[in-house]
């Protein structure tokens, strides 16, 4: 990558730090990426098996935005939006099962499809995660040191920016 794909990069946001990530970044990375693939698999067992994308199941991955934003900008959750993205992400999926069980006749169990419970189990992935981060985050064990992308130094957290500063390269990133 090129010094002014970097820089467009960190303009837009999309730069990915997955190495400077702990547990709980990590957690919430993957979660989202299994939430996705959830959605080419059957939901609903029955009659037909119906994907998630076809049960119209992709609205539940907006509640996997805010957190991935967070994650990916290098920011800190700083509201509890966060664990009420994680606490929706199991009960919504949770309670859709239940309405299509009710709906088929059919126990818990025989209506769940594996995409379905792959969702849930991603949901609480994702509030793990979510926790882990921002525990992390609350003992400022993120916050101590890290190391440049660059130099390899050492950078200090500049809290009025939120960002990192490297005294080796001079800068804030």
């Amino acid at each position: 990558m090129t010094e002014e794909e970097k820089e467009e990069s960190k303009i837009r946001g999309l730069e990915f730090n997955y190495r400077d990530w702990n547990l709980g970044g990590k957690l919430i990375f993957y979660s989202t990426l299994l939430a996705i693939f959830s959605m080419i698999l059957p939901w609903i067992e029955g009659d037909g098996d119906t994907l998630g994308y076809q049960q119209g199941a992709t609205v539940f991955l907006a509640l996997y935005i805010y957190p991935f934003i967070v994650l990916t900008m290098d920011k800190h959750f700083k509201t509890p939006l966060g664990y009420v993205n994680g606490i929706l992400a199991v009960i919504i999926p949770s309670y859709f099962l239940y309405y299509m069980a009710e709906e088929m006749a059919a126990n818990l169990l025989e209506a769940a499809g594996i995409g379905i419970l792959l969702f849930i189990i991603t949901g609480i992935l994702l509030f793990i995660g979510i926790h882990t981060y921002e525990r992390y985050d609350r003992l400022g064990i993120d916050e101590k040191s890290r190391s440049c992308p660059e130099c390899e130094s050492d950078m200090k957290y500049v809290e009025d920016l939120d960002k990192w500063y490297c005294e080796e390269c001079d800068e804030v990133r």
